[in-house]
């Protein structure tokens, strides 16, 4: 076995020509992994030989390895070096440069602003290992750190997991300190991946998340808006008043569907020994999601006990339920009524078929159509009850959708609409609606005249996910009509419309809407729309004619506000 020897060298340093030089062995022909691979032995005939060349070959390469052994601890120790001296440098240079910083000359009641952006929303999450906003802000430096602790408000919006360990209870003991008299912002939830006793029977909370609900409820006079997701009971909430609180939304989780108006027993709860008392006097929003049958009678009897309501949602209704809600004795203030109508509370023979009056200004309706197209007779026979009794003459603002599932394709429910009930309603609504928002509704084209003609003080239209093909361009069409006597919408000055899947918009219909607000010589608009003012069209990205109708409308010269939404 013999090797052969290779001189090489690499350039240590450029300026002086240091170099560091040694032999390459490269063995003959047959390679040393070859003979490996080959289990290759070393025999009497040939070992003594073979011993003896590899030995020689191995005494000549330990000196090189040493060599670079030295080298390449010299060479660390320079790099090390470098990188301390660079370390130290930059350290140096940052902390100068910190000097001259221009959020250093911030005064602290900006710098409160700063940290209070910094800190929106629910921020202070307990049950995560990750700090919180104000605690990182807090360790910039002392300056920022005293601006952190100085304010309560930074410290008073808090998510908390009833299920977090029990390690996490000081942590909301140290917040609500720091928070001190400030109003609190809470969302209260219990995470099923924490809690041991979550089961979907399971309606109860385990002593450690009783001892998270019972800090937080000893601050419950400063309660100013909290929201409670899958609560587990009640209980514990309803045994004390809250003077602050003027938000609160509840969401109920599925497997308290038998145990249905849970929430709304607590609201009505009234601690102490007075036989009747408010216990939110301050609540003026007011949003319930509840998946099983609400009781309306528990409904009314809350609202009874909200003076100072001013908008109430409530999710998971029946037709009737609503109708009900409607027709009670609302509280004085309450100018918003939102509802999810859920279709598997059904109107029954039973239920009142007599007109429903209210007084109500604003109304929001969502008829919820849950997976299977079989559920849509009975959506549509809810629909057109809802509307066939309802009467609000003094109302101003109507939002109406339909709540599509995944697997139903809008155009599908082309026809489904209850037209007559709808335009009926809307007749009787029509003295004092301004605002009127369709959201999947099935208008049909010549349904658009009657529809638009019955509200004479319409300011603001809004249409999005229209199931008609072409119906946003037929509708622009319509409103650039030339009107001889009247304007059909004289007063409308926002039009808003989405295009989107089967959709379409021509540019040219925007165009021509726009232009028939021009003025002829006698000063009398020839177009049904004309003091729009604003007009925002969302299309679906890569919709071509997007960008025709915005540069028609700028060479146009209106004054007319385009939002392109892509």
């Amino acid at each position: 076995m013999t090797a052969s020897f290779s001189a090489f060298s690499i350039d240590l340093c450029k300026r002086c020509g240091d170099k560091l030089e040694w032999k390459r062995k490269e063995p003959g022909s047959m390679s040393v992994l070859s003979q490996l691979r080959n289990n290759y032995l070393l025999t009497n005939i040939n070992g003594t030989e073979a011993t003896q060349s590899i030995l020689s070959t191995l005494r000549e390469i330990a000196p090189d390895i040493d060599r670079y052994e030295k080298e390449i601890e010299r060479i660390s120790g320079l790099l090390a070096e470098l990188k301390h001296e660079y370390a130290q440098l930059k350290r140096f240079s940052d902390e100068y440069r910190a000097l001259v910083a221009p959020v250093r000359k911030l005064p602290a009641e900006l710098l409160s602003e700063v940290l209070a952006f910094h800190c929106s929303a629910l921020s202070n999450k307990i049950g995560e290992d990750s700090p919180t906003p104000a605690i990182e802000f807090s360790q910039t430096c002392s300056f920022w750190r005293m601006v952190a602790l100085s304010q309560s408000r930074f410290w008073s919006k808090l998510c908390v997991d009833v299920a977090a360990p029990i390690e996490k209870l000081g942590w909301i003991n140290e917040l609500l300190r720091r928070s001190g008299n400030y109003p609190l912002t809470l969302a209260i939830h219990s995470s099923p991946e924490n809690s041991s006793v979550h089961s979907p029977h399971c309606v109860s909370y385990a002593p450690t998340e009783n001892r998270f609900l019972s800090m937080i409820l000893s601050h419950s006079d400063r309660w100013a808006e909290v929201r409670v997701r899958d609560p587990l009971n009640f209980g514990p909430f309803s045994t004390k008043s809250y003077p602050m609180l003027e938000y609160l939304e509840v969401q109920a989780p599925d497997r308290l569907s038998a145990h249905a108006g849970m929430q709304w027993s607590f609201l009505t709860t009234i601690p102490g020994p007075l036989p009747r008392s408010v216990t939110m006097p301050k609540l003026h929003t007011l949003t319930m999601s509840d998946k099983g049958n609400i009781n309306r009678h528990q409904v009314l009897a809350t609202l009874a006990c909200l003076p100072s309501l001013e908008s109430l949602t409530i999710e998971g209704l029946g037709v009737a339920s609503a109708l009900s809600v409607m027709e009670t004795k609302l509280p004085r203030r309450l100018s918003h009524i939102s509802f999810k109508i859920d279709n598997t509370n059904f109107f029954s023979t039973n239920d009142p078929v007599r007109t429903i009056r209210t007084d109500i200004p604003s109304l929001s309706v969502c008829f919820d159509v849950e997976e299977g197209t079989q559920h849509w007779p009975s959506r549509d026979r809810d629909v057109a009850i809802f509307f066939r009794h309802l009467d609000a003459p003094q109302l101003t603002s109507l939002d109406i959708s339909i709540a599509f599932p995944s697997s139903l394709k809008l155009e599908d429910s082309v026809g489904m609409w209850p037209h007559t009930s709808f335009l009926k309603a809307l007749s009787r609504c029509s003295p004092c609606l301004q605002s009127l928002s369709l959201s999947g509704i099935t208008i049909c084209l010549e349904d658009i005249p009657e529809l638009l003609e019955a509200l004479p003080v319409l300011t603001r239209l809004s249409v999005t996910q229209w199931p008609v093909k072409n119906g946003p361009s037929m509708l622009l069409l319509f409103l650039s009509l030339s009107v001889q006597q009247r304007l059909l919408l004289p007063q409308l000055t926002e039009l808003i419309l989405e295009v989107s899947g089967r959709e379409s918009l021509e540019g040219e219909m925007v165009a021509k809407m726009i232009r028939s607000r021009s003025r002829s010589s006698d000063a009398v608009t020839n177009g049904r729309a004309a003091r729009l003012e604003k007009l925002v069209v969302r299309v679906s990205v890569g919709e071509r004619d997007a960008p025709v109708f915005w540069n028609t409308t700028v060479l146009d010269g209106t004054v007319l506000e385009i939002g392109y939404e892509g």
